[in-house]
């Protein structure tokens, strides 16, 4: 319903054809990363170039696949990571353990080396 105010709006072929060429470049950008300035339209028919923007557009189950795609790199990245934080983990206990060895060791050796002194003092 429009009131007295409002008036519809009226779409040239002129303004359909403005609109095809800036919808091509704007899906071109999305998909490639550059707009395609060398795109020349003359002699090109609105409908062709309406085409184009269709042969650009991916369809629904290009979507999906990119999605599906998208989803398992992520899903695949994350594993990565989850092992080579349990790797670390596992690296770090070691080094833990590790040094817990060395200081036994160490204290062992000093428990020794008391233990020698002690007996060379009482003979």
């Amino acid at each position: 319903m429009t009131n007295a105010n409002q008036t519809a709006a009226v779409v040239t072929p002129a303004d359909d054809r403005e609109m095809a060429m800036n919808v091509y470049s704007d899906v071109y950008k999305d998909a490639n990363g550059i707009r395609p300035r060398w795109m020349r339209w003359d002699g090109v028919s609105t409908e062709d170039i309406w085409a184009a923007v269709d042969a650009l557009t991916p369809s629904e189950e290009e979507v999906a696949a990119d999605a599906a795609r998208a989803d398992a790199e992520a899903e695949a990245w994350e594993a990565r990571e989850a092992a080579l934080d349990a790797a670390e983990a596992a690296e770090a206990a070691e080094a833990v353990e590790a040094a817990q060895d060395a200081r036994w060791a160490a204290v062992e050796a000093q428990a020794s080396r008391k233990s020698v002194a002690r007996a060379a003092r009482k003979r």
